[in-house]
């Protein structure tokens, strides 16, 4: 099962590399995690390689973080996430606002409230 991890600046960029890293394989057998900064090979053209992943994923998470709430490349992915079945998680429910589109998924912080 192939898992698109979505992300956009700092924090967002760590919480996906500790969900990639550390968390996903352990919790779930079988499962690819795939993110950009990690697996994108040097020279590939990156675009090309976010539209083929996200083309064949199985779920999606969007790492949503106060810095990257309103940054194109998490909307952007996020839109070609809905397309499959999807989670939505952000790092901090206390200080995120979400909206639509993704206020009408099953949104999940890290404190576990919903």
């Amino acid at each position: 099962m192939k898992v698109f991890i979505s992300w956009s600046g700092e924090i967002g960029k760590q919480v996906a590399k500790f969900l990639r890293n550390e968390w996903l394989e352990y919790i779930l057998d079988g499962i690819e995690p795939w993110m950009s900064d990690s697996d994108i090979a040097t020279g590939l053209p990156w675009f090309s390689e976010i539209r083929k992943s996200l083309a064949t994923t199985n779920y999606g998470i969007v790492c949503l973080t106060p810095e990257n709430l309103h940054a194109p490349w998490i909307h952007f992915e996020a839109g070609s996430i809905q397309k499959h079945k999807k989670v939505h998680w952000h790092y901090s429910s206390s200080v995120l606002k979400i909206r639509s589109p993704k206020s009408i998924r099953h949104v999940s912080s890290s404190n576990g409230n919903r």
